[in-house]
């Protein structure tokens, strides 16, 4: 079961891999790498070129990363 974090209203629902990147506070070829992912993508929409990385899931994504 996938639960949200609620986005802040100063942050958008999507956002371009740079800007998500940004607002997780890793670099961008790590949200890059992310985003490519077979086994776990980074939840996103193909918009044009680009991918909108969905801010409201960046939370538990990165928990799931978490090295324990």
């Amino acid at each position: 079961m996938i639960t949200e974090w609620p986005v802040p209203a100063e942050f958008p629902l999507y956002a371009p891999i740079d800007r998500a990147a940004e607002i997780a506070g890793v670099s961008r070829d790590k949200m890059r790498e992310w985003a490519h992912d077979q086994r776990d993508p980074l939840p996103q929409i193909p918009c044009g070129r680009k991918r909108l990385v969905r801010i409201g899931a960046l939370p538990e994504y990165l928990m799931r990363r978490e090295c324990v």
